[in-house]
């Protein structure tokens, strides 16, 4: 009886071994997709320091990320599917883009430019999956 008794922990510990890590992965699951792209006014000049928000919208999960000296942004993690993307910079009209599509494994690009204004007033975009500057 013990060396039936051993050889069942033996078995168990080794089962445990090779499951824990599947079933911890599964719980760690990141995604690789992200958002990224150049903020610039009409005039092509880059927007630093700007806010870029975006809303998963199946989700509601939300992110953000501002602006470096090159007006560039990346937002890294993000779950594929529909985003609404919102920019908003001092002395510059707020941006809405709605059904931005982020792909899954992949950097997906939504350049923005804003236009000059208060930050009440707002420009909506509604970009399709085609729409998107890459």
């Amino acid at each position: 009886m013990p060396c039936r008794s051993r050889t069942l922990r033996v078995l168990l510990l080794s089962f445990s071994c090779l499951c824990f890590p599947l079933l911890t992965s599964v719980g760690l699951a990141q995604y690789g997709a992200s958002l990224q792209g150049t903020i610039t006014d009409k005039s092509g000049a880059v927007v630093p320091g700007a806010t870029v928000s975006v809303t998963n919208q199946a989700t509601g999960v939300s992110r953000s990320a501002v602006t470096g000296d090159s007006g560039f942004y990346r937002i890294t993690g993000l779950a594929p599917g529909g985003y609404h993307v919102e920019v908003e910079a001092g002395g510059f009209k707020k941006s809405t883009r709605s059904n931005v599509t982020v792909l899954s494994e992949t950097v997906n690009a939504a350049n923005v430019s804003l236009e000059i204004g208060a930050v009440s007033e707002t420009v909506v975009v509604n970009a399709g999956p085609g729409d998107l500057e890459t």
